[in-house]
């Protein structure tokens, strides 16, 4: 919040992440997670639903399972990592704010949600995430949902190929609707991500 004071950003709206089960807690077990809504710079920002008018009934309220529902492929997720967000949530939430063929910018990658909810919804998705660990689970996870290999933009290989003789140590993924590509970070780059990771990617 005082960050947005900083910056040109408008709260928009406080969203509630209501869960169908309690996670640990100390006194009361948190059903919840606050997400804030925040549109930044002057220009209008996308609303697609607009109270309902086209088909869209959404409030401030979401209702959506967290990873701490005992459901199948539970164990799975919480492997992949501890947070893992429902890819249905965030594609929803791209579809509120957004058009088709726009971009998507994650600056915490984590599990990767956002990068298949993107391409669910027919979005292309920047993500950027400091743990390599996770930078190559992303991929993992990408690669089995859409049945294809990610390449990454230094050497022009196949992700496979490269197989434990040069993981990703944190970086940019990047995902045009089709492909995903991965750029290593540097740490000596003025500039990030990467200009070739912004560009549109054929495939």
């Amino acid at each position: 919040m005082s960050r947005s004071r900083v910056t040109s950003a408008d709260l928009k709206n406080l969203i509630v992440w209501a869960k169908d089960n309690g996670g640990m807690g100390s006194f009361y077990r948190s059903r919840h997670e606050l997400i804030f809504a925040f549109k930044n710079g002057t220009a209008a920002h996308h609303n697609s639903f607009e109270l309902g008018q086209h088909g869209r009934y959404r409030t401030n309220v979401w209702e959506y399972r967290g990873v701490n529902t005992l459901k199948a492929g539970r164990a799975d997720e919480l492997a992949l990592h501890p947070t893992v967000k429902p890819v249905a949530m965030i594609a929803e939430a791209i579809k509120d704010v957004s058009r088709r063929g726009g971009v998507v910018l994650d600056l915490f990658g984590g599990s990767g949600s956002t990068l298949i909810a993107a391409q669910k919804t027919g979005r292309r998705a920047r993500l950027c995430e400091l743990d390599p660990v996770y930078c190559d689970r992303i991929i993992r996870r990408w690669e089995l949902f859409a049945k294809d290999e990610a390449e990454q933009i230094a050497c022009g290989r196949a992700i496979v190929e490269i197989g434990n003789d040069g993981g990703l140590e944190g970086g940019a993924l990047s995902s045009p609707g089709k492909g995903v590509r991965a750029a290593k970070a540097e740490p000596q780059s003025a500039g990030w991500p990467p200009a070739r990771a912004r560009q549109p990617i054929e495939g």
